[in-house]
């Protein structure tokens, strides 16, 4: 159940229902968006987060990734730890 009320909101010249908090989240914690595989418009992005982009466009909807098999970590990445906050570094 939700516990804020979604908004109309306009995104790219298009009124949607947005979860503000929610779309706050997906901009600081979606994977994708600190995944060195990410790399719009280049040869060797990332093919999973291009399928999701392209359903993001055709059906103007925001996603947020919040697991990933191919995830990497991008520098100045940052993962808490369970044990408290911890640097975490790309093994590659």
């Amino acid at each position: 159940m939700l516990t804020e009320a979604p908004v109309k909101q306009e995104h790219y010249g298009r009124e949607v229902w947005t979860h503000q908090a929610m779309d706050n989240l997906r901009k600081t914690q979606c994977l994708c968006r600190s995944c060195g595989r990410l790399k719009p418009g280049l040869p060797d992005n990332c093919a999973i987060a291009g399928k999701l982009y392209e359903i993001c466009k055709a059906d103007d909807v925001a996603m947020s990734i919040t697991r990933c098999p191919d995830w990497i970590a991008t520098p100045g990445s940052f993962v808490s730890a369970p044990c408290g906050g911890v640097k975490w570094q790309p093994s590659r």
